[in-house]
């Protein structure tokens, strides 16, 4: 779980950007994630300001068996909306001008710290998308794990798998075939999709010292924030295997995962771009029982991007490694 840091930015945090030398240091970002959803789902403008109305089709209209001569009765189809609220993650970014200035290369030192806000709110928005759920936190939007909460109960109770884990050590492997029409991020209507970095520039802070007194400092500003929210249109685009106990993934009680994920990858209207969406824990278990599984034919097959990068698939699903996704999630029934 990545630590996040409520504090202002201080001296500390500026000497901690410096080599001995003076010169800025090249910084290890550990704590920074991998994230597909983000990189793989449409984002569509909305038809609303703070949400998104769809309309979807619930029957179709009866159909007449008659003889010759018969008349044939005056049916129709039904409606109904589903709406789909939007979210914002922001962070702020206020440096003082005069500890920004301490060792030099003040923008170098800025951008910086500019690049770890942005991390964390491609983190948390990664995070909300999947685990949002409005009835726990009112200024979320449902996420997937909302959608896809039953394997009982529940018109697309066969989208969830169950793989039999208990407690609050689960996680979950998801199967999404993203679009414009099926699922996809919407940002409010009249606005840009996706990150949105404001530089406001220098300004004047007012700061409250420790004995009680306003004082005045100079400052560097910076808003990043985050507005959009998920749709699910057609939930026959998305499933999820749930309750993979994590405990016991490398052992013989692990649940079987391949076979989890053919059931799951089966109840998809239309497999052609979908992907799967993993964890690293699962995906080092879902390579060791492929291997072990003489009639799996072995090995995950990779094909190769034109960036060079090896991307593993499975029957054909590209798989996408997925930080945001848990392993303490409480069961699900």
């Amino acid at each position: 779980m990545t630590i996040k840091n409520t504090n202002s930015f201080s001296l500390l945090n500026v000497l901690g950007y410096h080599n001995n030398d003076g010169g800025v240091a090249e910084i290890a970002e550990m704590l920074s994630i991998n994230a597909p959803l983000i990189e793989d789902m449409p984002f569509v403008e909305a038809n609303g300001v703070r949400e998104h109305v769809t309309t979807l089709r619930t029957s179709l209209p009866a159909t007449t068996n008659r003889l010759l001569g018969e008349g044939i009765q005056a049916t129709s189809s039904t409606t109904a909306k589903s709406i789909f609220q939007f979210y914002n993650v922001s962070t702020w970014c206020q440096i003082s001008t005069d500890t920004l200035k301490v060792g030099g290369n003040p923008d170098v030192v800025r951008k910086k710290e500019i690049a770890s806000h942005i991390e964390s709110v491609k983190q948390d928005w990664s995070t909300n998308l999947i685990y949002g759920n409005r009835s726990v936190n009112p200024r979320l939007a449902n996420g997937l794990a909302y959608h896809l909460n039953s394997f009982s109960t529940g018109e697309n109770k066969r989208m969830v798998k169950n793989a039999e884990g208990t407690g609050a050590d689960n996680s979950s492997i998801y199967i999404v075939n993203f679009g414009e029409d099926t699922i996809f991020s919407a940002y409010p209507k009249g606005s840009t999709g996706g990150l949105k970095h404001e530089d406001h520039g220098e300004d004047t802070a007012y700061v409250t010292n420790d004995q009680g007194q306003t004082t005045m400092k100079r400052v560097f500003n910076s808003e990043i924030n985050w507005d959009s929210g998920l749709v699910v249109r057609d939930w026959r685009y998305a499933s999820r295997i749930a309750n993979i106990d994590v405990s016991n993934l490398l052992t013989s009680s692990s649940a079987e995962l391949p076979e989890l994920i053919d059931q799951a990858a089966d109840e998809l209207q239309d497999l052609n771009g979908a992907k799967i969406y993993i964890n690293r824990k699962c995906f080092t278990a879902l390579k060791k029982q492929l291997k072990e599984d003489v009639k799996s034919g072995g090995q995950l097959d990779y094909t190769t991007l034109k960036n060079g990068e090896r991307l593993p698939t499975y029957n054909g699903l590209p798989i996408r490694i997925t930080d945001s996704l848990l392993y303490t999630e409480s069961a699900i029934s």
